[in-house]
């Protein structure tokens, strides 16, 4: 089997009769996944579908005036953390 899968030559040095067994299996493989992806691909389109639009947002945080009052933000809110380093 592992011989099989290295390339279509091999697959074609077989008898008639295995070379197309192999070949309809692998099809029907392939048929079967497609397959159980439809209902998969239907139900994202659907979802896709439903999602409420929600606009962005128009300024970034770093476009308003800084809460420490020195004129500039601290390194903290710069780097989008809560001043005083507060991870959350």
């Amino acid at each position: 089997i592992g011989e099989l899968t290295g390339s279509p030559e091999s697959i074609r040095a077989l008898p008639v009769e295995l070379n197309r067994a192999v070949i309809e299996s692998v099809a029907s493989g392939i048929q079967l996944v497609y397959l159980a992806a439809i209902p998969v691909v239907a139900l994202m389109v659907l979802t896709a579908w439903r999602l409420r639009a929600v606009p962005l947002r128009g300024t970034s945080p770093l476009d308003e005036a800084p809460a420490n009052g020195s004129g500039s933000p601290s390194t903290d809110e710069a780097a989008g953390r809560p001043a005083g380093g507060a991870n959350r």
